[in-house]
């Protein structure tokens, strides 16, 4: 009798497998991409043929760094299968609804180099009211843990599709009071060409180590006049024409770029004197 039972039962199971699988032969994983050494996000978005802003809806992210091993999503539909046979169109049901989408409450994973102050600047929060949601104390976190977010959603970045230099205006902002620091390249701690190197290489441009080199890598820009947002621009501390020191134009007449003096990245209006003064070009990468 038990044994009858069982396999009525088991028989059941497989109808209803049979069943999924004949009539609903679109039941997949979303298309997804493992980040690899080098890439970028705009350069992921462009072998995908999709836009930047739809791999960040995609993924819920709002920054621009990646980590090789990272598991993107690179299309939100299902891949198409083979089907022995034609059943007759059956319409899917709606997804679930996440609850991380609430407009007043989400989440975010922290990555390596994160801070409170930072995320809750990211995100138009307070660090006070990041602690009190997380019922956390001090400063201290970890690459990986997830942190309830409140208030607004953070601003989104402007659309990426048609250059990789659209975004590198956006990504230098993110490190304005980043500490200064002599040969600096992370954000642990930049000096003038490392920033300017490590802003482009998260939009997809390799730039080489130092200012005076930067400054060979595209097309002469001779008066700050002529400047255009993300072109880098070139000065030389001696007046001697050689380039010793780089910054990234922001448009109104502002740059962005590694204050030795004020130990931090700023940004800074090129009216001033010594900008004026120590001038030589600016540099149109692409």
């Amino acid at each position: 009798m038990y044994s009858t039972r069982k396999k009525l039962l088991m028989a059941l199971a497989l109808g209803v497998v049979l069943i999924c699988v004949t009539f609903f032969p679109g039941i997949s994983e979303a298309a997804t991409y493992i980040v690899k050494k080098g890439d970028s996000l705009w350069s992921i978005a462009s072998q995908n043929k999709i836009s930047m802003d739809k791999l960040l809806k995609l993924n819920n992210i709002d920054d621009t760094i990646i980590y090789p091993g990272q598991v993107l999503k690179v299309d939100d539909e299902p891949a198409p299968q083979q089907s022995s046979s034609n059943p007759a169109p059956v319409s899917n049901p709606e997804p679930a609804p996440n609850p991380s989408d609430s407009a007043n409450i989400g989440t975010y994973i922290v990555k390596k180099g994160d801070t409170l102050w930072a995320i809750a600047r990211r995100h138009n929060t307070t660090v006070e009211e990041l602690q009190r949601l997380n019922n956390i104390n001090g400063q201290l976190l970890h690459p990986g843990q997830m942190l309830k977010i409140s208030g607004q959603a953070p601003e989104s970045l402007p659309s990426r599709s048609g250059s990789p230099r659209e975004g590198i205006v956006p990504t230098a902002l993110r490190f304005v009071g980043t500490s200064y620091a002599r040969g600096g390249r992370s954000p642990a701690g930049f000096d003038c060409s490392g920033f300017a190197k490590y802003v482009y290489s998260l939009n997809g441009i390799t730039l080489p180590n130092t200012a005076a080199s930067q400054a060979n890598t595209g097309t002469k820009v001779p008066s700050i006049s002529q400047l255009q947002p993300g072109d880098l621009v070139c000065f030389s501390n001696g007046r001697n024409g050689h380039i010793d020191h780089v910054g990234i134009y922001a448009g109104n007449n502002k740059i962005i770029h590694a204050s030795s003096s004020r130990r931090s990245i700023i940004e800074a209006s090129l009216n001033d004197g010594w900008f004026q003064q120590r001038f030589v070009c600016g540099v149109r990468v692409l």
